[in-house]
């Protein structure tokens, strides 16, 4: 039997590559905001949403969560998925 895994979103790993690049681990970003790493991890790949860690991560990056997450709806400081 094998097990299903979740593929990999390259967005995810691109995203944490920069980081490292920039000496800064999802670990640091959630010492900082004061949360665990899975929910840094787990509101970068969309599992649940967090603006508060998406505008962390993107600060990081000399970036906007608009840019590295343009499929999300960031309106009225809320950031959901669109509706399917």
């Amino acid at each position: 039997m094998s097990i299903s895994r979740n593929p990999i979103d390259p967005r995810h790993e691109e995203i944490k590559f920069s980081l490292k690049l920039r000496g800064i681990s999802l670990a640091d970003v959630a010492r900082e905001l004061g949360v665990s790493s899975a929910l840094v991890s787990g509101a970068l790949l969309g599992r649940f949403r967090s603006r508060r860690v998406e505008k962390a991560v993107a600060a990081h990056l000399c970036s906007k969560p608009e840019q590295l997450w343009p499929d999300r709806d960031h309106t009225l400081g809320r950031c959901e998925l669109p509706n399917h």
